[in-house]
């Protein structure tokens, strides 16, 4: 951890969420100097790791898994809880479509994995320790965003920081995303999701298992006990209400018969949580001075668990493409330019894709859900449609950079002079 206090940095990244910490990490790497900026305390943005399994878990495509290798990070996580899953089996719950992947079908070992939050973070924060170019400001708020000859940051307690270039990972909320007056059209789903951790009477058989219905998408997700699982219940605002309501036992009922008991009777391990969704995608991923990346560019409808993966490929994007010999703002500002381009097309489609999903899948239509049903099967028979949609999930389809494909042998041949 850098003890001497600098107020000029190379990079200034702004949120320690698992996408800030990757792309602090991915420039401390190149060494760089960086400032990390984060408004919570530590103590309360990194959970204990203790035997407690947290019921925030994160769906890691193999892009993602990828890039955690290229940062140095991925065995680490792996030394802890983490879940690979094998199958996936998706289901309507109006008719009798369905759907099975395997990874086996696809030559993968896998097809992700299931992953605690604070796993993640604490195999970030222990990556970025053990560099001695990184500054943190803990508990600390933006004032101001400016450009002038420099990108320049004010925290609400007075300190100023300059730096070549500001990264915006402070979440859907972005404070520094309205600070550059960068406006976001947004969509309200009118919709909850409940998660928790279950126990399941029958193993889940490092399986995925996913249940369309009426009201929004259900997800049993394998976690390393093989009888443990992780909920996202969608629901309407006013089942969720009610569902939050009932007693342990009830409520493991209702789940039970909502998933038609795929695992056997099921159990609540953890106090249900319970988010509003919606999704929004900013007008623009870049301004003089200033990026963003993750959920302060874009969110997504979490029923394909992209949301976290679309973020690390934005990082994983935008070093690679800095990761030039840029010796001029200009220059700089092209390659940002470039890295907008590409992954604002890229998040966009993802967006459609899964209102598509949720619109096509929420609705009571008989005609639909006729039409719906026969494309489940259709799909289930036809082995490159099949492909296509495992790779949808794997986090394969689309522009993959470098460093979050197969085989990546991390090099620090990019020194400090990449982004200047």
């Amino acid at each position: 951890m850098g003890n001497q206090f600098n107020h000029e940095y190379d990079v200034i990244v702004v949120g320690a969420g698992i996408v800030g910490l990757a792309a602090a990490l991915a420039f401390a790497k190149q060494e760089l100097s960086v400032a990390l900026i984060e408004a919570h305390k530590p103590s309360a943005q990194f959970p204990l790791l203790d035997e407690a399994i947290d019921a925030k878990v994160v769906a890691i495509t193999r892009a993602s898994e990828n890039f955690f290798s290229y940062l140095g990070v991925w065995q680490d996580i792996k030394a802890s809880r983490y879940s690979p899953y094998h199958h996936m089996c998706v289901w309507d719950s109006v008719m009798d479509g369905i759907i099975h992947f395997s990874a086996m079908d696809f030559f993968e070992d896998n097809l992700g994995y299931i992953i605690e939050q604070k796993v993640i973070l604490a195999a970030l924060l222990t990556g970025l320790q053990k560099q001695s170019s990184v500054h943190y400001f803990w508990g600390e708020y933006l004032a101001d965003f400016s450009f002038q000859n420099g990108s320049q940051i004010t925290l609400t307690n007075g300190t100023k920081l300059k730096a070549k270039l500001v990264i915006g990972a402070d979440g859907a909320k972005s404070t520094l995303r309205k600070l550059c007056h960068i406006d976001s059209a947004y969509i309200d789903y009118q919709q909850v999701a409940i998660v928790a951790t279950l126990q399941s009477e029958k193993s889940h058989t490092k399986t995925a298992y996913q249940r369309f219905a009426q009201d929004g998408p259900l997800a049993l997700l394998p976690l390393s006990d093989e009888n443990l699982s992780s909920l996202v219940w969608t629901t309407t605002p006013e089942k969720a209400n009610e569902l939050m309501q009932v007693t342990k036992n009830e409520f493991g009922l209702a789940l039970t018969r909502e998933c038609d008991a795929i695992l056997g009777n099921l159990t609540l391990m953890s106090k249900p949580l319970m988010f509003p969704l919606s999704s929004h995608h900013a007008k623009s991923y870049v301004t003089e001075g200033c990026v963003l990346v993750g959920d302060a560019a874009h969110t997504i409808h979490p029923l394909a668990g992209l949301g976290v993966n679309l973020g690390l490929l934005d990082v994983a994007t935008l070093v690679e493409m800095l990761a030039l010999k840029s010796d001029t703002v200009q220059k700089r500002e092209t390659h940002l330019k470039h890295y907008e381009r590409q992954r604002k097309t890229h998040n966009q489609l993802m967006i459609w894709a899964m209102s598509a999903f949720k619109q096509g899948f929420g609705s009571q239509n008989a005609l639909v859900a006729y039409l719906r049903n026969l494309g489940l099967g259709w799909v289930d028979k036809h082995f490159s449609l099949k492909q296509f949609f495992a790779k949808m999930a794997m986090g394969t389809l689309g522009p993959i950079p470098q460093c979050a494909k197969k085989n990546i042998q991390r090099t620090d041949s990019v020194k400090k002079n990449a982004i200047i």
